[in-house]
């Protein structure tokens, strides 16, 4: 017979098997513009709170950071090796472009997301690797939170995760002012900040600290985080656009009214309230 603790854990990981195809049904059908899919782009947050949630155990193994980062690093490069090749393939056959050439650089140091500050996109062939951004601000992201396993699993979860807000805004902050606008991104800074590790950084805190059994039924609150976010997003809509650039905070990527500061921690805390274990869901 199954103990409780293995029934739930099991049920557990169903849900976030469930989460985690409907996050990559979402984020393939904004890719494709489907239909009502606008909002797609923000199951990457789901993703980075379920990273978050899958870590919190390790922080407990007698591990060292070398063979942590080892050990991730092992994990994440079949995937990153599959798409390495096949850009490669692309250079081969005169089809290459600056940013292939800083991906096959810099990809087999999980440092990829680093380096649309020095290139523009070149859609659609850069499509072939972009999405390995990913990869690399998660590598990256794991690798300090388990750096800082200590403090991350002493500290009170509050203050934590107060932290974890006020380090991922003010990156975001000083990122927007030496673009030259604290409250106004252009689309192109505003998709390099989106590669950036710290933009992401409150959703895989949350995430550790909601796997390390931190806040009972927060799911409990997954209405309010819902409302909030969609009331934020449609709250900008009736704010005056600037520079020229209009719409919802919430379009991809978040740059406007300051949304590129607190878009990503609203979308992070909306993420893990799906993603609780003793949430509504």
């Amino acid at each position: 017979m199954k103990s409780p603790a293995t029934a739930t854990a099991r049920q557990h990981s169903r849900w976030q098997q469930v989460l985690q195809i409907a996050g990559a049904f979402a984020i393939v059908a904004f890719h494709v513009q489907a239909p009502f899919s606008q909002m797609g782009w923000a199951a990457v947050e789901v993703f980075f709170v379920m990273a978050g949630m899958n870590m919190a155990s390790s922080l407990d193994r007698d591990l060292s950071l070398a063979a942590y980062a080892r050990q991730r690093f092992v994990r994440l490069m079949p995937e990153l090796t599959v798409v390495w090749l096949a850009t490669l393939a692309f250079v081969i056959a005169g089809r290459g472009s600056a940013g292939m050439a800083w991906f096959l650089g810099s990809a087999p140091f999980q440092l990829q997301n680093l380096t649309p500050l020095f290139f523009q996109y070149d859609l659609p062939r850069d499509a072939v690797f972009g999405p390995m951004w990913f990869l690399g601000s998660l590598f990256q992201l794991q690798v300090i939170v388990f750096a800082l396993k200590r403090i991350v699993s002493s500290a009170r979860p509050h203050w934590l995760i107060a932290a974890a807000l006020c380090v991922g805004v003010s990156t975001r902050l000083l990122f927007a002012l030496w673009k030259g606008h604290a409250m106004e991104l252009d689309g192109s800074n505003a998709g390099v900040l989106y590669c950036m590790p710290f933009c992401h950084l409150e959703a895989i805190v949350l995430g550790v600290l909601l796997g390390r059994g931190a806040w009972p039924r927060f799911g409990r609150m997954l209405p309010w985080g819902i409302g909030t976010a969609l009331a934020a997003g449609v709250l900008s809509l009736w704010l005056p656009g600037i520079g020229g650039l209009g719409g919802p905070s919430f379009e991809f990527p978040p740059r406007i009214h300051g949304s590129h500061l607190w878009a990503y921690p609203l979308l992070a805390f909306a993420s893990g309230m799906h993603c609780a274990k003793d949430g509504m869901l």
